[in-house]
This record gives structure tokens, sequence and C-alpha cells, in this order.
């Protein structure tokens, strides 16, 4: 195998890995909150095993796209708001269409549009996402 082969298959097995550890630790995120919320245990994920994808999905692209921008954080928190916001809503929006169920809803939050996004977690997208570009995926 080629020496740029393998950088390849290294760079593609970190974020299959990245995948996988974002997409469970959000799911113990949505779990907690949710449980705390309600009482009782919640299970966030539609998908079998405590995985939620959206966050996976979002932290790999935010990875891969904004490494530039690490010395300018001002531009990595907006860059990192507007795709984990974008991932979230196409995400909401594929769910309901395929399973024909709301799957989260902020409709009764300030600033949502179509009840799959609000200002609030877009400004945690843009933290979160900065934060695991700048120090933690490094």
């Amino acid at each position: 195998m080629k020496k740029g082969e393998q950088n390849m298959n290294r760079m593609i097995m970190e974020l299959l890995w990245l995948l996988q550890v974002y997409s469970f630790l959000g799911w113990v995120m949505e779990t907690i909150v949710g449980s705390v919320k309600r009482r009782k245990f919640v299970n966030p994920g539609f998908s079998t095993g405590p995985f939620c994808l959206v966050y996976g999905i979002a932290a790999v692209l935010m990875t891969v796209v904004f490494q530039d921008l690490k010395s300018h954080p001002v531009f990595l928190v907006l860059g990192c708001s507007i795709l984990g916001t974008t991932v979230e809503w196409y995400t909401g929006k594929l769910l309901e269409r395929f399973n024909r169920h709301k799957w989260w809803d902020y409709s009764k939050k300030k600033w949502n549009f179509d009840g799959y996004i609000c200002f609030q977690y877009s400004l945690l997208w843009g933290i979160l996402g900065a934060l695991i570009v700048k120090y933690v995926n490094d």
C-alpha cells in the first residue's frame, strides 16, 4: 500500500471513530437532559443502540471543514453554529418525512425556525463545535 493510501485510510478511520464517539456523547447528553426533565429514563435516539448520529455527523463535518479557522475563534463559532444548525434542520426534516413523526420540537422556544432549530441551540452548536475543533480533535 502506498503512503498516500495509508494516510487516507488512517484519516477515514479517525473520522469514523469521531463519528462514533460524538454520536455516543450526544446520546448521553440527550439522555441525561431528557431523563432529568421527565424524571424517567428517556432514549432519545432513533437508531438501535446508544447513538444520536446528528451529533456525530455534525462533529465530523466541523472537524473536516473548519480546520483553517482554528486561529479565528469568532468565525469558527459562527461557522460551527451555521453548520450544526443546518445538519440539525435537515436531520429533523428527513426524520419526520421518513417516520411521520417529529423527533424534537422547538416551536415554543424564542427565535425558532420550523420547530427544528432555534437560536439557543444554534449558539450551543457553535460553542461546542468550536471547542472540539480547536481543542479536542487536534
